[in-house]
């Protein structure tokens, strides 16, 4: 995921830009994603905009389950 890997180096430009990821990358969600988040109930969505951690790691348990795990390492055989 290189958009992670993009936020990831915005987000040490300081605590206030980590801290604001956490709600301007909700912002960007298309899809899955979004009705992914939107979802949520509105407790939730408050704890995955605390911060970018907080959000990755709500994005990542769910969209990064043990199919996705399974999908990467078929493709990766396959490369």
């Amino acid at each position: 995921m290189d958009w992670i890997k993009k936020i990831n180096f915005i987000s040490q430009r300081g605590i206030q830009v980590f801290q604001e990821l956490g709600q301007m990358v909700l912002l960007r969600l298309t899809g899955r994603a979004s009705q992914w988040f939107y979802s949520q109930t509105n407790i939730v969505q408050q704890q995955f905009q605390t911060d970018w951690t907080h959000l990755k790691l709500a994005i990542a348990r769910y969209f990064m389950n043990n199919h996705w795990l399974n999908k990467m390492k078929s493709k990766a055989i396959h490369m």
